[in-house]
């Protein structure tokens, strides 16, 4: 789908921000990120499966379920996948399917690696935005910005192309595009009847 065709589902503005954690921490319960009734972190590398390395945590809440979204490699072979966790009390989490809900593509622009999830549930449906590259982790300016779409949170439909992608990323002169060299890390948020995406 097209970044026209998205527009008329919602509204999409974008900020780039290297490093954007904020809004996920948003609808975080307090215990997520300290509690005195249990050790920080609440989720380690190596929990739920060998190897796991958790990053980028990205949480709602429904009804009296908190869901996280996150990603995580097995033993940094650089294959990053997003995966689903519960928890009641958000501090016991456990992994709700054990595979993945989303993984890299076969040959697509992000058949390396999925990863940074934003999720919100926007209009009934859920919306997942996340980083995904061909290349090598390291190689940034091969970042672009994908999304996804579920009725349940668990079984997604990917959109094959990038939302957002740099414009010039090998460039040696800045062109001015806020999006010129490194697209990554999104954020949604929902405002009212509209969906962000910083």
């Amino acid at each position: 789908m097209r970044m026209k065709s998205v527009s008329n589902l919602f509204s999409v503005y974008f900020l780039l921000l290297v490093l954007c954690f904020g809004s996920s921490a948003l609808s975080a319960p307090s215990s997520f990120f300290c509690s005195s009734s249990s050790p920080n972190p609440v989720i380690r590398s190596g929990d739920f499966f060998d190897g796991s390395t958790w990053n980028d945590p990205s949480v709602i809440r429904e009804d009296k379920v908190y869901v996280m979204y996150a990603s995580s490699d097995h033993h940094f072979d650089g294959r990053i996948e997003i995966y689903r966790l519960i928890s009641f009390d958000g501090e016991v989490w456990s992994l709700s399917p054990r595979e993945p809900v989303l993984s890299p593509s076969l040959k697509a622009w992000d058949r390396e690696s999925v990863e940074t999830p934003s999720v919100v549930k926007f209009k009934g449906r859920y919306y997942l935005f996340y980083t995904g590259y061909a290349k090598r982790q390291s190689d940034v300016r091969d970042y672009k910005i994908g999304y996804a779409v579920s009725e349940d949170g668990i079984h997604w439909e990917k959109y094959s192309e990038p939302l957002l992608a740099p414009t010039k990323p090998y460039a040696w002169f800045p062109n001015m595009d806020f999006n010129q060299y490194i697209v990554a890390e999104p954020a949604a948020l929902v405002i009212g009847e509209k969906l962000y995406v910083y």
